[in-house]
């Protein structure tokens, strides 16, 4: 409780006025006692809190008054002690070095606030130095002729002399003020800058440095936004970052509407081609400036299921697919539904609701060697023929497709040892029998633990994402709300249709660039030859190196006589070693880390991932002993205890911790940069390509759907589309082979043959079924039936060209009414 002056205070004490009965000290009113001399009566006492005037924070000048004066009974009721004092800046209690660390700018050897504090305590040391002590500087006479001397000295011209006199004051006031240390002539770099305010435009684009531009690529910083380019960020941001997309999907949509030319392909055709790197604003850029010109649509949050949340709370020290060394070592298969509802190949007005695909993803490089998408309900049927396809020639059925400008090669057959998949579509005595008979084992996951199969969970989500919502009549894979245009009014799709785009995304996913660490091996075989690192790439490379297996890390017999300390973060994952060449800029060492399963080591890394969020990031730093020329061990020594714990090394390259010392791998993970920030330019052109002929494929889709809405004369009720699907489902699965229109090419004989046993199995005795529409109202007479008979026997015309099902189909629907 504070109490009221009743003894002469002590130098260095706080006291704070009152005013009345007020129990509450305004702004301002605490005091620093610099002096008190009993002997003859004076104490002083200077303002501890700076004033406020124009935006600039100054200190008053010290106070000196009679000690009786404080002590009278009226004014000693007015001043109380403050125990403990005021609390100090944190810039006050900082040292040199972590001022440095807190204000330090890019191109600065010192901080402002450093550089400030010394020269300002310097000027305090020349006064002190020449008053002779502390204590004659308090008589106003003395301290403005000391203040007026050191100005003169160090100033040549009046105006300089005038503004360091003015500087001096300054810096012996805040001095005394601030408790007479070295820090207390910090300044107030704190409060300087005003956060969230818009800079002015210049010729040097703000924010940091891109890859490119720290390599030494000329040309390279990047795009500068005007007014008007950031206004379009703010119409992007909140007309394609949508319900369903992500950011990334939403920039490159919009750099195709705003920064695109129309340009003409090899066919002549026009086509939007987005322009340089350095004519557009980044992704960054996009959501920065989407969210400063979009205030009230900030991005909504994910919910997280109670399993999920369950599994945050756990370390994980590696995944689940660190033991596969060997392309087809181990598969994963699953089935789900598309989020695109499709209409008939017959009649695009009636809906047949969605399909079912399989995918099938090796473990390795997560590279897709074969789908099914059809009708069948998962089951047996379904997981046979994905696997067939998996491990079949994809050539004609790519022509079938009309997808000729993919490279065959690049799907590539693969037979599995062994496949993972749920209790579900897989878990069938048919399709056990028939992966058994393929020499390939299967391995059952419970779906609740789809973590387990992450593989191709994952893959699904991305397809969903890449192609179904990018698609007429998709769902988003959620429930259409009330007010909201249903998706199978929206389908337009036929099942070929959306076969050929599932075939064009798995392209995509094999063929696309992946953010990948590459090993030592991939780097002399592919890298240093210009082979980009996709996965189809990266898995027909191991297969040609016979797929050999790659040893694992051994462990050392003895350990090492002398190791040194480096500095490393506890993570969820394990132990990562801070890279020591970058100074206090926290960057972790690339492509490898460390675990263990000490209690030590396990609780640590189990508090950096929950109290992550509410400490500093350094709060988890310490020392770790190794050996840089041998990085696969490190050992961390518990302070408690004083055991030392060794930690093992986890990396996805084993011989790179056998060939490599510390330095080199840095090294390498420095090189590694810019490739990867190309890599990402490519995977957004790529992805961009693709979006635009989804777009087009959704046009001529709706353009199909209109002509065939023409024909009807009036659009479907809801009612008839919700009425029919089932029927129409029916009918159109009787179509279809295997549940999907699968019509391999037929050879001119076999044709011929075909066309053959149509003549002969017609039911009215006409020879030529294929002019069946053609059929006049009046009967032809006798002369006229052997007149044509002959030269039909003889001449049969060139077999018609089937290029899809669809066509096919109508053929026979109008032989079969113009028999009827």
């Amino acid at each position: 409780m504070n109490q009221f002056i009743t003894r002469p205070p002590l130098p260095g004490q706080v006291i704070a006025s009152h005013h009345g009965d007020a129990d509450v000290e305004r702004e301002g009113e605490f005091f620093r006692v610099l002096l008190v001399n009993s002997a003859i009566d004076r104490i002083v006492f200077i303002r501890a809190t700076p004033k406020r005037s124009a935006g600039r924070l100054y200190f008053s000048s010290p106070r000196v008054e009679k000690l009786s004066w404080l002590l009278s009974p009226v004014i000693s009721k007015q001043f109380t002690v403050l125990p403990g004092g005021l609390p100090l800046r944190p810039d006050v209690r900082a040292t040199a070095e972590e001022l440095d660390k807190k204000y330090l700018q890019k191109g600065q050897e010192q901080s402002f606030a450093r550089k400030q504090r010394t020269e300002r305590y310097a000027f305090v040391e020349a006064l002190i130095n020449a008053a002779g002590s502390n204590e004659s500087l308090f008589d106003p006479d003395i301290r403005a002729e000391q203040i007026c001397n050191l100005a003169q000295k160090l100033g040549n011209t009046p105006e300089k002399t005038n503004s360091l006199r003015r500087r001096i004051t300054d810096a012996l006031h805040q001095y005394w003020a601030e408790g007479s240390l070295p820090g207390s002539v910090t300044p107030f770099t704190a409060r300087c800058g005003g956060r969230g305010k818009e800079r002015r435009l210049t010729t040097k684009k703000p924010g940091a440095r891109n890859i490119p531009t720290r390599a030494g690529e000329p040309n390279a910083t990047g795009h500068i936004l005007s007014e008007e380019e950031k206004a379009m960020c703010g119409f992007g941001w909140r007309n394609y970052y949508l319900k369903g997309t992500t950011i990334a999907k939403a920039h490159r949509k919009f750099l195709r509407q705003f920064f695109s030319d129309v340009v003409l392909d090899e066919n002549g055709d026009p086509k939007r081609q987005v322009r340089a790197d350095s004519l557009c604003p980044t992704k960054t850029q996009f959501e920065y400036w989407g969210l400063r010109r979009s205030e009230g649509h900030e991005s909504w949050r994910k919910q997280l299921s109670p399993r999920a949340l369950a599994r945050i709370g756990r370390v994980l020290f590696g995944d689940s697919n660190q033991a596969i060394v060997k392309i087809g070592q181990r598969g994963a298969i699953d089935s789900t539904t598309t989020d695109v509802e499709l209409v008939s190949v017959i009649d695009r007005l009636k809906r047949i609701g969605q399909a079912h695909r399989v995918l099938i993803v090796d473990g390795k490089y997560k590279y897709i060697p074969g789908f099914y998408m059809g009708l069948d309900a998962p089951g047996s049927l379904p997981v046979q023929l994905a696997y067939l396809h998996a491990m079949t020639d994809k050539t004609e059925w790519l022509r079938w497709l009309g997808l000729e400008n993919q490279d065959p090669n690049n799907w590539i057959p693969i037979r599995f040892s062994a496949l993972h998949a749920d209790n579900t579509d897989a878990r069938a005595k048919a399709a056990m029998a028939a992966i058994g008979n393929a020499q390939t084992g299967i391995k059952f996951i419970a779906v609740s633990r789809s973590d387990l199969n992450s593989d191709v969970e994952t893959t699904h989500h991305s397809f969903h994402r890449l192609g179904d919502h990018n698609l007429a009549g998709t769902t988003h894979g959620q429930r259409t709300e009330r007010g909201e245009e249903r998706a199978d009014a929206l389908a337009r799709l036929t099942i070929v249709e959306a076969i050929r785009e599932t075939a064009r995304l798995i392209y995509l996913w094999n063929t696309m660039e992946i953010d990948i660490e590459p090993t030592l091996e991939m780097q002399r075989d592919l890298v240093e030859k210009g082979i980009k690192l996709t996965r189809a790439n990266l898995t027909r490379w191991e297969i040609e190196r016979g797929n050999l297996a790659t040893c694992l890390l051994s462990e050392a017999d003895a350990r090492m006589a002398l190791l040194i300390p480096i500095r490393g973060t506890f993570t969820q994952k394990g132990i990562q070693l801070l890279d020591p060449r970058k100074g206090d800029k926290r960057e972790f060492i690339p492509n490898v880390r460390y675990v263990s399963n000490h209690k030590v080591v396990h609780s640590k890394c189990i508090a950096s991932k929950v109290s992550r969020s509410r400490v500093l990031a350094t709060s988890f730093d310490d020392d770790f002993l190794h050996d840089p020329y041998r990085p696969s061990e490190i050992y961390y020594r518990d302070l408690h205890t004083g055991e030392l714990i060794p930690l093992e090394a986890r990396t996805s390259d084993p011989g790179l911790l056998e060939e490599c010392a510390l330095p080199d791998v840095q090294q390498l993970g420095d090189g590694n940069k810019l490739r990867q920030y190309a890599a990402e330019r490519s995977r957004e052109r790529q992805i961009s390509d693709v979006e635009g002929e989804q777009e087009r494929t959704n046009q001529i889709a709706e353009e199909e759907y209109q002509k065939d809405l023409a024909k009807a004369g009036k659009p479907p009720s809801r009612s008839s589309i919700r009425k029919g699907k089932k029927a129409n489902r029916e009918a159109e699965k009787e179509e279809l082979l295997y549940g999907q229109p699968l019509v391999p090419p037929e050879s001119d004989t076999a044709t011929e043959v075909a066309c053959e046993s149509e003549d002969e199995l017609d039911s009215d005795g006409s020879t030529k079924p294929a002019q069946a529409e053609h059929v006049v109202s009046e009967p032809p007479t006798n002369d006229q039936k052997v007149a044509t008979a002959a030269p039909a026997a003889q001449i049969s015309s060139p077999p018609a060209r089937r290029r899809s099902v669809f066509t096919q189909i109508v053929r026979d629907r109008q032989t079969e009414m113009s028999h009827a």
